[in-house]
Formats: structure tokens, sequence, C-alpha cells
């Protein structure tokens, strides 16, 4: 069976909705869980707000019930403190004596309904599902618009990568600068398109400009021509402008920077950098007043190493899922141990370097039900990498051993055509020369 998790989740609720609990009286959130529990729902029962406020920071719930009187914090605060981690979650709060005014303020507040304890279940029932109602509709809005702009799945479900489109949902209505700081491939350019996407102005272009290798006159001339088209631009359209991978800038173009920011209300920045710009900064190789324009809403985002197995596994099964539709055909998955190994390896390229691993080794097993470890060993060789937690023995050989067998299957499909060969591999002709007189492989001449 394909190492192939169930990623629909609470996103669409395919699964029981999930549902926190909260109460600090045992016998009523035994009882009360117990009860939900019958009703169809996957209940986390919490004795307080804090054990609450955690779970739901390290996993996605889909709605609360809380005690509107709970020990060392109100129902309504938890629900204020709740809904900031995740805006999207329904809330019901139950109450022993219900005072109008109170009720009123907390529905206003947030609260799906505010509910005499102990509940009648069909009423906490209903309210729960009107408001998980809400919650897909929230939810698909959100996904939606990271499928559109995430087109390899870089915004994978890890913690990591969730605190950052949780901080991108907060960020998205201001028409402030944005500061995306990360190491190159880790997806800086689709979250400034999915900020793009969720700002309030629907008449909105995006336009990009790298600055990866570029002249100090090309630079400025790019940001000169983006400031004259931000004035140009309607008092009802908006501009969102990208820059890639701010490096060192020349005085004319820091200069020029300063202008754009200063620029009409059409204008929305949002500037990627791999550097330090506070360091730069320090060393004045950067105006310290253009780094404090620019720094009023940083967003690190994370390496891909950093996010963890789960966000590799999401993210390599997203392309293969991808990659069966484009081409009709394919595995549907990884066996258990490509997917280890996939997941343990230090990916020092990020996103694009994990895609086109996949890639080749989806071509690979075309024909086959999964990707197995002779799928991947080729990619990862090529790439210098190797699964860090196996033992260095057994994998350098089992990684050896694949790598001669892919070498042997592509001389026999091109029929010895060594150069045809080297093409498939993804290797030079010299490469393969020496690959082959490391393992032995003797063939006739091309």
């Amino acid at each position: 069976m394909s190492a192939h998790p169930d990623h629909s989740g609470a996103q669409e609720f395919a699964a029981a909705p999930r549902l926190l609990v909260v109460d600090d009286e045992p016998s009523m959130l035994r009882a009360l869980s117990r009860q939900l529990a019958s009703r169809g729902f996957d209940v986390s029962p919490f004795g307080d707000g804090e054990e609450a406020k955690r779970a739901v920071a390290e996993r996605e719930y889909d709605a609360a019930v809380l005690d509107f009187g709970l020990i060392g914090m109100t129902g309504v605060e938890l629900m204020e403190q709740l809904r900031a981690i995740d805006p999207t979650l329904t809330i019901v709060l139950l109450s022993g004596t219900i005072e109008v005014p109170e009720a009123v303020r907390a529905i206003r507040r947030g609260a799906e309904d505010v509910q005499l304890k102990p509940p009648n279940l069909d009423l906490l029932q209903a309210a729960l599902e009107r408001g998980l109602e809400r919650t897909r509709l929230h939810r698909s809005r959100r996904l939606l618009a990271a499928h559109v702009v995430d087109p390899y799945g870089v915004l994978d479900p890890s913690l990591a990568m969730q605190r950052v489109v949780r901080q991108v949902q907060h960020v998205a209505p201001l028409a402030l600068p944005l500061l995306l700081i990360g190491e190159a491939g880790t997806g800086k350019r689709a979250i400034a398109e999915m900020v793009h996407q969720l700002a309030p102005q629907v008449d909105r272009t995006f336009v990009a400009i790298g600055l990866l290798d570029r002249s100090p006159e090309s630079v400025e001339s790019a940001l000169h021509t983006a400031l004259e088209r931000s004035e140009r631009a309607a008092s009802h359209s908006r501009i969102t402008l990208y820059l890639d991978d701010l490096g060192v800038l020349s005085a004319g173009a820091q200069q020029q920077l300063l202008s754009v920011l200063d620029a009409s209300p059409t204008l929305r920045l949002i500037v990627s950098t791999r550097r330090d710009l506070a360091d730069d900064a320090r060393a004045t190789r950067l105006l310290p007043s253009l780094y404090h324009r620019l720094a009023v809403l940083p967003i690190n985002v994370p390496a891909l190493r950093e996010r963890g197995a789960s966000a590799i596994a999401t993210i390599g099964l997203r392309v293969v899922d991808r990659a069966r539709i484009d081409v009709g055909e394919g595995p549907d998955g990884f066996t258990q141990a490509a997917l280890d190994w996939l997941c343990n390896c230090p990916w020092p390229a990020n996103i694009p370097q994990l895609h086109d691993t996949v890639m080749e080794s989806f071509v690979r097993a075309i024909g086959e039900s999964e990707i197995d470890t002779h799928h991947v060993a080729p990619s990862l060789v090529a790439r210098g990498m190797h699964a860090g937690h196996a033992a260095p023995d057994a994998e350098d050989w089992s990684i050896r051993a694949a790598e001669k067998r892919q070498i042997v299957a592509v001389l026999g499909m091109v029929k010895n055509h060594r150069s045809q060969a080297a093409k498939l591999l993804g290797i030079t002709r010299t490469t393969l020369y020496k690959k082959m007189d490391e393992y032995g492989i003797g063939v006739s001449g091309d």
C-alpha cells in the first residue's frame, strides 16, 4: 500500500469535525465530551484554557465549545485568544446563567452562539453545524488562494508554515511594506502572491521584478519603471510590486526604493531577501531609514529541512498527484522506505530540488504502482545527497546498487547509446563513463 496520507482532514470535513471541549468541571467535561462524540464529532477534552491554546497552535481544529466561566480566564477571553491563532474556528459558549448583554457582546466578538449549561444537545449541534458551514467556506477560500499561487504545494501543513500562513492572513489587508526573509526555493514568491490575492482590493495587478544578478543600473531602471506605473494607476486601481531577491543595492537604487515606498497608496510593496538586512544597515551597506521602512512587517520563511518530515512528504505526494494527472498514468505514491529516504534528506536547495527529484523518480517508476528506493536513489546520488539516518555502510551499498541497476536499465533502453543514456540520466557523458568503469558495466560502442 502506498505511503499516501489523507490530507483532506477538516478542510473539507471529510472526517469527523475536530472539536475542542473546554470546561474546568471534570464531570461536565466528561459528560459533554461523550455526548458530542456520540453525535459524530472528533472530541478533544481540555480542563483549562492554556492546554486548549497549545492544542490549537499545534493542530487544526474546526470548532470549540467553551465554558463561559473558566477559572483563570473567561470563556470570552479564551475565545479571542483561540481565534487569534485560528480566525476560522467556530466557537460556542456555554453558561450556567445567560445575561443578555453579555451574550450579545460575546456574539459580536466572534461566538457562534451562547447557550445554557447543561446544553440541549440538538440546539448545540445545530449551532456547531451552522458555524462549521462558515468555517468550511473560509477555509475553502483560503485553500483556493493557496492552490492558485502554489502549484507545487509550497504552503505545506507543517506548523512552521501554518504560522506563516496565519501571519499572511493578518497582514494581507494592511497597506504596509512586507519583508519576506528566507533561503532560495522556500516559496517566498508564492507567499507574496498569496498576500496579493488575499488583499481586499479586487482591481489589483501583481508585478514581480527579479533582482538577482542584475546590474545596479538595471535595478534602478526597474524600480523607476515600477514607480512610474504606480503614479499612472487610476485611483481605483492597485499594484502589488514584488521585488524578488533583494541584495546589496547601489545608492541610486536605495533612493529609488525609498521613492517607491513614498509612492501613492495605489502601490503595495513586498520584498524578499536571503540577506540579513539588519546587518547590512549596521554595516552602512543599506540606509537605516530604508531598512526600517522595509522591515515593518517581516515574515521569516522556514527552509524545507526546518519544516519536518510531514512537510516533505506532503509536497512530494502533491508532486506525484499532479504528475499522474498530467501524464494520465504512473505510480500513485511512495513505498514507506522511499518516503523515509526523502524525509531524511537535507534538501539544501529546498522545494525546487525536492520537486525535481520526485519528478525524476516518478518518470522512472512509470509502469509500477509505487515509487521505491531504487527509483529515488539515482536522483539523490546525482545531487550528492543521502538519507541521513541510515547506517552508512548499508546505505552506501544500497544507493550504489540502485544506481548501477538504473544505469544498466537506461543503457538497455537506448541500445547502449551512451550519449542518449547520459542525457536521460541527467549526467554528462564523461560522468557516465566514470560510473560505468566504477561499477564494471561493459557495453559495445555507440
